[in-house]
């Protein structure tokens, strides 16, 4: 450091011993990262929700300023400007980017329950007292051009979804083999925002498959099919104007230990319409794809 960065040595080296410890200290990372049999995925949260913080930004920030302050020859002062130019402004970038991101709020809902005889008949839940899921946005969230609509309810036992996307049927894509390269719902849940979360995944067709992505362990992959959900769907294109798609998932396979009256629920919803172009739109904004499990919605059942 001092033959590089001379007179400014000091500031220099103690900044990037500082981002140094923050990326390799082990205590840093939530376990989740630390337990997944493939290592650590990088992403947006944890670059800055864990480890790039405001708090620690704000500390490389005064290094950074007490460097360039230091420096005396114009070699000093070009090599730091070349540090702040190829790492610190893409940090800083980087670190505003996700902070203008996380000042959107993330949607809830009050989930209300309705006393029903429906047991898993989504088909027979009075939706008119059920709580409408809006709006709908894009992954940057602004608001959609094109109407869904989404209501929810439970009745102890099960949480119910409705789903309504306004579009003729005959222009939705349909493959049975591998729904996502179709026009899809897909309903994302988890009891943190992050792994092992749940992803439910609906074709037109009524076509639909539950995956659990484990980061955890406990099972032999990380995404696999999970058949003990136990969900039912249940998906109607007969009008000429909307595809209607009703959702069942029981409480008590829905998490681990289940779900109860009182708790909550992080959920995303996404729609992959392949309409006249391939667009994406969410309960809540992503900034980014589906996966993005920072940005997930609360729901709450009464």
């Amino acid at each position: 450091f001092t033959r590089y960065y001379g007179h400014a040595a000091e500031p220099m080296k103690e900044l990037y011993l500082k981002m140094e410890q923050t990326v390799t200290t082990p205590s840093n990372y939530p376990d989740w990262v630390l337990e997944s049999p493939s290592g650590m995925h990088q992403n947006a949260e944890i670059a800055w929700g864990v480890l790039g913080t405001a708090e620690r930004m704000a500390e490389f920030g005064r290094l950074m300023d007490e460097a360039k302050a230091a420096a005396v020859t114009e070699k000093e002062k070009t090599r730091i400007e070349v540090f702040d130019k190829e790492i610190w402004s893409y940090m800083v970038a980087g670190r505003e980017l996700y902070a203008s991101q996380e000042s959107i709020p993330r949607p809830t809902a009050q989930v209300p329950y309705l006393a029903t005889e429906s047991a898993g008949d989504s088909l027979k839940v009075d939706w008119s007292q059920a709580t409408a899921l809006a709006p709908w946005v894009t992954a940057s969230g602004v608001a959609t051009d094109h109407e869904l609509q989404g209501r929810i309810a439970h009745d102890g036992k099960w949480l119910y979804l409705q789903l309504v996307d306004v579009v003729d049927p005959k222009l939705l894509t349909i493959n049975r083999d591998t729904l996502a390269v179709g026009d899809d719902w897909e309903i994302f849940w988890a009891g943190q925002r992050a792994k092992p979360y749940y992803q439910l995944l609906i074709g037109p067709a009524g076509a639909n498959v539950l995956l659990l992505h484990d980061a955890l362990g406990t099972h032999e992959h990380e995404t696999e099919t999970y058949e003990g959900g136990g969900v039912h769907v249940h998906s109607d294109t007969s009008a000429d104007d909307r595809w209607v798609t009703h959702v069942a998932i029981p409480l008590s396979t829905m998490l681990p230990g289940g779900v109860k009256r009182g708790d909550m629920v992080y959920m995303n919803i996404f729609r992959a319409s392949r309409v006249k172009g391939t667009k994406s739109q969410y309960w809540s904004a992503t900034f980014g794809g589906p996966h993005q499990l920072r940005r997930m919605g609360e729901i709450t059942l009464e």
